[in-house]
């Protein structure tokens, strides 16, 4: 479903992702996990088009998202949605509005109004979040614009989901409650996933497969269990929480990116 093909991506001198490589198949969820500004969610954002290759491709459901521009993008994208780290509820909007945004913004179909609010009540529901369609982003907590802004991913039924950071900021009852959510989608509607963290007990929980990112690069990929048990000391170190140095900090070490 999902195929990046040797992407690098630099901004000015510093050197993002270096021929990354990864495929997911249909149906299975995939964590790339590691350290904070290491590229994860730059990956994110090429496989959705916000970003482009310096080099290399990506290609989902056999387009090529590299090279798609205006209505072809547009097509692409539609069969994706993307769960921000900040959730990016419109502050001005209820809950319900924000979940119905991307009906009314579709260009290919015009839904009636009562098509519109059946859907966004189905997909509030999903969520638990019914009770709170017409409150603002502010009446609610952190973990409820978590759970309004999947059900607004939800409303368009996308056979690809992206979760940016997904716990980010969450209290670790809460974190799991997404996690919950994030398997029950998976397994209901059979969808594709990428989820970027690195909120370790998250990746173990929803991973079909886990990525350690480091240096641009997957270092290493393997089933929870195999990430568990991996004897790679920047896996090891990144797993016990001991400090990974980042790639500026590498850099002035002298040990130079390949």
């Amino acid at each position: 479903m999902i195929r990046i093909e040797k992407i690098s991506k630099a901004f000015g001198p510093k050197r993002v992702l270096i021929d990354l490589e990864l495929q997911v198949a249909e149906g299975e969820t995939f964590v790339i996990m590691g350290a904070s500004g290491i590229g994860k969610s730059v990956t994110l954002k090429h496989v959705v088009g916000l970003l482009r290759p310096d080099s290399g491709r990506v290609i989902v459901d056999g387009e090529s998202v590299s090279d798609a521009y205006g209505a072809k993008l547009r097509k692409i994208r539609s069969g994706i949605g993307y769960l921000f780290q900040g959730s990016a509820l419109l502050n001005w909007m209820t809950v319900g509005e924000n979940v119905a945004l991307p009906l009314k913004e579709d260009r290919r179909q015009k839904r009636k109004r009562a098509e519109i609010d059946r859907i966004v009540l189905e997909k509030l529901s999903l969520v638990n979040m019914a009770s709170e369609r017409d409150k603002l982003p502010s009446e609610i907590s952190g973990g409820m614009r978590k759970r309004a802004a999947l059900a607004r991913v939800l409303a368009i039924n996308p056979q690809v989901i992206l979760y940016d950071e997904p716990t980010a900021g969450l209290d670790p009852r809460m974190a799991a409650t997404i996690g919950n959510l994030i398997s029950s989608v998976q397994k209901r509607f059979g969808t594709t996933a990428i989820v970027v963290t690195h909120d370790l007990p998250l990746a173990y929980a929803v991973g079909d497969r886990i990525g350690m990112m480091h240096l641009g690069r997957l270092l290493e990929v393997g089933t929870p269990d195999e990430i568990r048990r991996s004897n790679n000391p920047i896996v090891r170190d990144f797993i016990d929480g001991r400090p990974i140095l980042s790639v500026d900090e590498e850099t002035k070490l002298g040990m130079r990116l390949p």
